[in-house]
């Protein structure tokens, strides 16, 4: 089980017809004026040149401007203030894994994009392909947790054990939760090695097939979890899945981006979300359908006196001292 970090969608609508692409938007010289009515002076950039980005992102005030339809060259409407500071966007470095984690990020984004065909009504005109944001927005959550909705947490993952390696996808337990990363691969707990043998994703209602996910099974190809996970204790307790094959993305499976700031709680309103189809109290059956539910963050003084070996700088400390909901609770 893993918390969701979820990153804006924003709002852009495309219109292409043979080469030719025509943004629905108005120039780029005044799109930005049009779209932002605020005092301070925005500019259309790419946004990978824009080091406010990050910023708006987390407030969801992204806006975007100009033609590309290129994740790598997108633009943005970009607080002129910023620019001063903007240097040359570098390539990804092993040395530098956030800036993968990034450049992924803006890769992976336009998995979000549906293209549709519409036929012309004027004779001897090619059809137009339009390409749409497909985001669900996310209802306000129940105290206590909600079911999730369809395609609202495509990067979900559900874990598979089997009694042999070879076994068929029909007596597999599914008793693990994890989060889509890549094209290859699944961020999940340490604890959850032995004998998993598929990974399952776009689901949302376990075994249902009348709700309209689209599920596909993988085999795992490699098991790598944490070289400092012992299993005799909860710290380390991450691992990551490779799968034998890529997986293609479609609007039920996508991954998630990966969070590479410093600063979590402040962002999130001290507010977190936790998501998975776990038991939801001690004695029952696992959840059926997709959970979800809001966590807060605890202050790190107090989870540095509650749990011993407590690291703020690798660690995340958040539940619920209330009702008592957490990952344990939502998904094992």
């Amino acid at each position: 089980m893993t918390t969701s970090l979820g990153v804006y969608c924003g709002a852009r609508t495309e219109i292409r017809t043979n080469s030719q692409i025509e943004c629905s938007e108005v120039k780029e010289y005044n799109a930005c004026a049009k779209s932002i009515k605020t005092p301070e002076k925005f500019d259309c950039v790419v946004a990978t040149k824009c080091t406010s980005l990050n910023k708006l992102i987390r407030q969801g005030k992204v806006v975007y401007c100009g033609s590309e339809v290129d994740t790598s060259t997108a633009k943005v409407c970009c607080p002129r203030s910023s620019r001063r500071f903007v240097r040359q966007a570098k390539a990804p470095s092993e040395k530098d894994p956030y800036s993968i984690a990034r450049q992924k990020c803006y890769e992976y984004s336009d998995a979000r994009y549906v293209t549709r065909i519409i036929p012309s009504d004027l004779p001897n005109k090619p059809p137009i392909k339009t390409r749409n944001l497909d985001c669900v927005k996310s209802q306000a959550l129940i105290y206590g947790g909600v079911e999730a909705q369809l395609k609202e947490f495509p990067h979900m993952a559900l874990i598979g054990y089997t009694n042999r390696p070879d076994s068929p996808i029909n007596e597999t337990e599914w008793v693990c939760g994890g989060s889509l990363i890549s094209d290859r691969y699944v961020l999940t707990a340490a604890h959850c090695i032995r004998s998993v043998n598929w990974v399952r994703l776009g689901e949302l209602v376990l075994n249902n097939d009348t709700d309209s996910s689209q599920p596909r099974d993988f085999r795992i190809a490699e098991r790598i979890p944490h070289p400092q996970y012992t299993g005799s204790s909860i710290y380390f307790d991450i691992m990551l899945l490779k799968l034998q094959e890529n997986v293609q993305f479609t609007p039920h499976m996508r991954p998630i981006c990966l969070y590479t700031s410093s600063v979590l709680a402040s962002v999130l309103h001290n507010h977190a979300l936790i998501t998975g189809w776990g038991r939801t109290a001690a004695g029952e059956e696992r959840s059926k359908p997709l959970l979800k539910a809001k966590i807060s963050f605890a202050a790190d003084s107090e989870c540095t006196a509650t749990y011993k070996g407590y690291d703020p700088a690798t660690m995340i400390c958040a539940g619920d001292k209330v009702q008592g909901r957490d990952t344990c609770e939502v998904s094992e």
